[in-house]
């Protein structure tokens, strides 16, 4: 089981983070609005299912995202990829991926992290938009 975050470094916008992403592509998590101004704030869950070429498409991303060792400590990053150790235990995890902006014009893991983000964007994407809406 794996876990991604997005914006992780506290700037203001959207923040997202897939607590949980399943072998059979299910997965669950949260999307937020991060703001200083406390009005501006909001958050609501968020789930799906990955497609049977996603999941296969995510496997592939995966190896070549795994072929960097992970960081020994936790750096300054915008984006982290988690694997979960224990599926009912959300926070025993190992740290496999760290993203800073701008990598993915010279590492093909960050590449491959990118795709992987935008594997789940459409499902954050409608979480935001039927927040905007009521």
């Amino acid at each position: 089981m794996y876990a991604l975050t997005w914006r992780c470094d506290g700037s203001e916008g959207i923040k997202w983070c897939i607590r949980g992403i399943r072998d059979d592509g299910s997965f669950y998590g949260e999307v937020r609005f991060q703001s200083e101004q406390p009005q501006r704030r909001w958050a609501t869950s968020v789930s799906g299912q990955l497609s049977p070429a996603k999941r296969e498409r995510l496997a592939e991303l995966l190896k070549v995202i795994r072929v960097v060792p992970p960081p020994d400590e936790p750096g300054s990053h915008f984006g982290a990829l988690f694997e979960r150790l224990f599926p009912a235990n959300v926070g025993a995890v190992r740290r496999l991926f760290e993203y800073r902006r701008g990598d993915e014009e010279v590492s093909l893991p960050a590449q491959a992290f990118i795709d992987v983000v935008r594997l789940f964007e459409r499902h954050w994407q409608q979480a935001r938009t039927q927040i905007e809406l009521e």
